[in-house]
């Protein structure tokens, strides 16, 4: 709400005690104009309850007589009771006396020829400022209607040359209003305006703040986002503070990011996030500035007049307490930056949040769930891809955290890792010494075992690849790598040349995984079978498995081998012509790709 502070004089007091003629009676010891005087000067030296208990006193002595004594301009009493009670929060008897002022005390007619002689030259010049103030003591009361009622009816009736007011504060209090009834479009329409004219009204960056944290309420209130979303696009740079002034708000934005996490709004809990400052950057910003300050003294206007006014005390105290943050090891953008990593993950943006946790490992390594993050970063490196990155935080994880629970989880990873970049010969050195000391069944052994297993065919150890192969498909039925061990199975056996076990575990394999669009290893399959009809001197089913696997899938890498064996079959049935063009095929393509 608009503040009362020490430098601002308020209209009409020296008119009041210079024109208030009083009976005899009333001027006696501890009559009015005492209570007038010693409230002002409780009211100056900031001891609102001193003051509240004279004026308080004085229109409970006064208030009924008071119109025929004094006229009009006994309002004053009822407006600085009122104003009193808004600094002593007491908000339902504010705006009673608000009330009081205004329809007890109007100046219709005031001054004018052949009234009573206390009405002549009697006028209460806080009229119209006590609707304004009526509207204050709503807010505080959280009686929005009433507010809004007020506000509107102040600015309908308030005399332009007379009755100034705060217009950031007001047109921030009156979007509060809108935004507590659920009146977004409304909220949005008074809050722009605070906004939108900060420098001319001025609008204090606190104001403007307060009134974005009225809107995320409202908006996640009424589960709108795209109202957010809409208002960040246009307003964005006006939320966004300079570093020395926005690390005052992290802790709102981080409470209102939670709630729209907690809300199912991800998108808003995203942008609310990324609100969050730099503790480093503040800090920058407030030591360059303290270097800027004079040392002269220089009183401050209160309310500002501007936004760029700056208190020396104020940036020290921030400085320190931000020194304080950043020591911890846990500033605010720590918790924001992990959040935004679980938001680009829930949205499939695996990237994005393996950025996220690497720069929380650069820039906050002493971070107290560095254990967590430092996980996570290896997990997604490992999901998108990045061998040499997982590789690097794997060993890194491994080394600061030893007896970390997620030990084994980082060592299947890197092997993974290192399996799908096809570094064969490094995961039989790893998973070997690896392999013996996981308990089993486990998921860690399960990856082991899959990329030994796996290593061992692909280095064309067969034997070696053998026993792990069997060992996996019988043990893991419902691995996510059961559709690999057993296309290696039956190709590792193709391999050996054990015809008849290999064609009927590939058979298996073909039948059990038909889909190409989910069985990567389909043509490899084909060919493999290909190659035992083959081998059996069943030539008709192997021209019919390697043309499907021509038709079907001809960019296939095997493709040159299957022309290949394809050469082979015709030439077998004596189709000569046919078989060079295949062998020319084969050597075309084998050429092509530097096979």
């Amino acid at each position: 709400m608009i503040k009362f502070t020490k430098n601002r004089i308020l209209c009409g007091l020296l008119a009041l005690c210079a024109t208030l003629c009083l009976p005899e009676k009333a001027l006696a010891q501890g009559g009015v104009e005492a209570a007038w005087a010693n409230s002002l000067t409780a009211m100056k030296a900031k001891e609102w309850a001193k003051a509240h208990a004279i004026l308080a006193k004085a229109v409970a002595q006064y208030d009924g007589r008071a119109k025929t004594l004094f006229g009009p301009r006994f309002g004053w009493f009822w407006y600085h009771k009122g104003y009193c009670e808004l600094k002593l929060r007491q908000w339902e008897a504010a705006m009673e006396s608000f009330k009081a002022c205004y329809t007890k005390y109007p100046n219709k007619n005031a001054g004018g020829a052949g009234l009573d002689p206390a009405a002549q030259g009697s006028f209460n010049f806080y009229h119209k400022k006590a609707l304004l103030k009526w509207g204050d003591a709503a807010i505080g009361a959280q009686d929005w209607e009433v507010a809004i009622k007020m506000y509107k009816k102040f600015l309908q009736e308030r005399d332009p040359k007379k009755d100034g007011y705060q217009r950031g504060a007001f047109y921030v209090n009156m979007s509060k209003a809108h935004f507590k009834l659920s009146q977004v479009p409304g909220g949005i329409e008074n809050l722009e305006i605070a906004i939108d004219n900060k420098e001319t009204f001025p609008t204090p960056d606190e104001g403007i703040m307060v009134g974005f944290q009225d809107l995320v309420e409202a908006v996640i209130e009424k589960q709108d986002e795209q109202s957010l979303m809409d208002f960040l696009g246009k307003h964005r740079s006006d939320i966004r503070l300079e570093p020395f002034k926005m690390h005052r708000f992290a802790p709102v934005l981080m409470k209102l990011a939670a709630d729209a996490l907690a809300a199912e709004m991800e998108r808003s809990a995203f942008e609310l996030y990324a609100l969050v400052p730099s503790t480093k950057a503040s800090i920058d910003d407030i030591k360059a500035r303290l270097a800027q300050v004079g040392t002269f003294e220089n009183p401050f206007q209160d309310p500002p007049r501007s936004n760029r006014q700056i208190e020396k005390k104020v940036l020290e105290t921030d400085l320190e307490e931000l020194k304080k943050q950043w020591a911890s090891g846990n500033p605010y953008e720590v918790i924001a930056t992990a959040a935004t990593a679980y938001i680009h993950e829930q949205y499939g943006n695996v990237r994005g949040a393996f950025a996220a946790y690497e720069q929380l490992e650069l820039y906050h390594s002493r971070a107290k769930k560095r254990e967590e993050y430092l996980y996570n970063l290896v997990r997604t490196s490992a999901i998108i891809g990045e061998v040499l990155v997982t590789e690097k935080y794997g060993s890194l994880f491994l080394k600061t955290f030893p007896d970390s629970k997620h030990v084994e989880s980082v060592r299947s990873m890197m092997l993974t890792s290192l399996f799908m970049e096809g570094e064969y010969e490094k995961c039989i050195e790893v998973a070997t010494v690896m392999l013996p000391k996981l308990a089993s069944p486990s998921k860690q052994h399960d990856i082991c075992l899959h990329v030994l297993g796996g290593s061992y065919y692909y280095t064309a150890q067969y034997d070696m690849a053998r026993k792990f192969l069997d060992e996996h498909v019988e043990m893991y039925e419902k691995s996510q790598f059961r559709m690999a061990s057993l296309y290696f199975q039956g190709s590792n056996l193709s391999r050996l040349q054990y015809w008849g076990k290999a064609a009927e575990l590939l058979d298996v394999f073909l039948s059990k995984y038909p889909d190409p669009g989910k069985n990567i290893y389909l043509p490899f399959a084909l060919y493999d079978r290909a190659n035992c009809h083959f081998a059996e001197d069943e030539l008709d089913p192997a021209l019919v498995k390697l043309n499907r696997l021509e038709s079907e899938f001809p960019t296939s890498d095997i493709m040159d081998m299957a022309f290949n064996l394809k050469g082979n079959v015709l030439q077998t049935q004596e189709e000569w012509d046919p078989s060079e063009e295949y062998y020319k095929k084969a050597m075309e393509l084998a050429k092509r790709r530097e096979n």
